[in-house]
């Protein structure tokens, strides 16, 4: 069964020397799937599913070795290309109240990785999503739902748009002393990297059909609105929360503001002062 969390995500934190041993660039923060809603193709993915996916024993033991991995956008062939492996699972997601699992992901320092943290620098959310097998389900009414007996779990990946609408991850560190373009972010990882990490990241950019080439627009600069994740640590551990929107009854909001003879002759003279001056222009317009 899968761990419930209150919409708050707590997971171990690392220290900067243990990232940089385990060639960690950064660590995003998300949902990864919805066990109410369907997916874009419009098909629905249970809890049930998911708690059979992740008790399973061949991914039970991924996570016992290490973590799940994962690529940058989905390619044609079921397997993990380690050559392509850009981000880590460590942990089996956790449900929220929302009905959205949570988890979080390491990005590696490999050529793939290297491309990941260069767009999420710049400011862009990218998507998740998950690459498996299953039997399509169709009830009475119609609706199309993934078989929980059938589904395989192949890897979750790193996507620009993600069959999940909502799985959008976040940076949980981002970089404040970024500041170039994205187009210039790109073509100086790629100058610095030898000739098969080229090969291996011009293949990804290729997939991603992102071109370093064509100049960067002023709309290209604009990063997506941001979403608000409150991010508290106690030293050890950090934890990632996701505010809810509160419903403001402006009937209920009383202000009170007491009015001083003295702030009141100010007024006064401010006023009159102002209809002299209009007065004048209005003189001179004449």
């Amino acid at each position: 069964m899968l761990e419930s969390v209150n919409n708050r995500f707590q997971y171990q934190k690392l220290s900067e020397e243990e990232m940089r041993k385990r060639k960690i660039l950064g660590t995003l923060v998300g949902p990864c799937a919805d066990i109410i809603n369907p997916t874009r193709n419009g098909r629905k993915y249970s809890e049930k599913l998911w708690e059979t996916v992740f008790s399973s024993p061949l991914v039970q033991e991924q996570f016992k070795a290490g973590a799940i991995f994962g690529e940058l956008e989905h390619p044609d062939y079921d397997t993990v290309n380690p050559e392509k492996i850009a981000i880590a699972m460590p942990e089996p997601p956790k449900k929220g109240k929302d009905g959205l699992l949570y988890g979080y992901w390491h990005i590696l320092d490999t050529p793939c990785g290297k491309i990941l943290k260069t767009l999420v620098d710049y400011g862009y959310k990218p998507g998740i999503s998950t690459r498996g097998n299953g039997d399509i389900i169709e009830d009475y009414n119609g609706e199309e739902s993934v078989d929980p007996n059938t589904y395989q779990l192949n890897a979750l990946d790193v996507v620009l748009i993600p069959a999940v609408e909502k799985a959008r991850l976040n940076l949980v560190t981002e970089s404040l002393q970024q500041k170039k373009t994205l187009n210039e972010s790109l073509q100086e990882l790629i100058s610095k990297s030898n000739d098969d990490e080229k090969k291996t990241m011009n293949e990804a950019l290729a997939l991603l059909n992102i071109s370093i080439t064509s100049g960067d627009t002023e709309e290209d600069n604009k990063n997506e609105s941001a979403v608000v994740v409150d991010v508290t640590s106690d030293g050890d551990n950090i934890t990632i929360s996701q505010p809810q929107e509160q419903d403001i009854n402006l009937d209920e909001i009383k202000t009170e503001v007491t009015v001083t003879p003295e702030i009141a002759n100010d007024i006064v003279n401010t006023v009159e002062s102002s209809e002299a001056d209009d007065n004048i222009d209005a003189g001179q317009e004449e």
